[in-house]
């Protein structure tokens, strides 16, 4: 695997062994809890996921809620790095 691979591999689930934080990581949007007001199916944000042009965006919050994890998840379904 490169860094700067233009298809990296899928994420897998992390083993039994593994820390039960990423575990119980969400892999997908279906799988992220809450924000319902933004992440219902016809949502403007989830358009622009699916057309795969995704403005910028700033993700803020206390450490630990998700936000570099909501931002793999956006980047990996929009084939993006």
């Amino acid at each position: 695997m490169d860094l700067f691979d233009p298809n990296p591999p899928a994420p897998e689930r992390p083993n039994a062994h593994a820390p039960l934080p990423e575990r119980m990581r969400p892999q997908r949007l279906e799988d992220v809890i809450g924000q319902t007001h933004i992440l219902y199916p016809d949502s403007p944000f989830m358009r622009a996921i699916q057309s795969r042009r995704i403005p910028s965006m700033i993700f803020w919050g206390p450490p630990g809620v998700g936000k570099t994890t909501l931002a793999q998840i956006i980047a990996r379904g929009a084939k993006r790095p």
